[in-house]
């Protein structure tokens, strides 16, 4: 299978690999040791290559970073989890307390 292609330019997600097994804490649980830290990190393409690669990124606040292309044009999939139904009148409450219509002790 063909990996796909980085061009310059693309928005891509990296990985670095920031503590190998070797240099975790020891104290850590056995299954976290286990494993290296790895930090995902988003940014342009500052040069062509492939996912799997080693390629350089600039960051949305200018850092170049190394790691390995992962993705090419990655999506935001993270979420605020469950609904809290005791918080469901939060946000219209405070618009009415900051808009001056309703008391924050009501």
């Amino acid at each position: 299978m063909q990996k796909e292609e980085v061009r310059k330019g693309d928005w891509i997600r990296i990985k670095q690999v920031v503590l190998s097994v070797r240099e975790r804490d020891p104290h850590l649980p056995s299954s976290t040791r286990a494993v290296p830290l790895e930090c995902y990190v988003n940014g342009w393409a500052l040069f062509e290559g492939r996912v799997g690669d080693e390629v350089e990124i600039e960051t949305l606040t200018g850092r170049r970073l190394q790691g390995v292309a992962v993705k090419v044009r990655p999506r935001y999939e993270h979420g605020f989890g469950e609904v809290v139904p005791e918080l469901d009148h939060v946000g219209n409450l405070l618009r009415l307390v900051l808009a001056g219509r309703c008391s924050d002790r009501e």
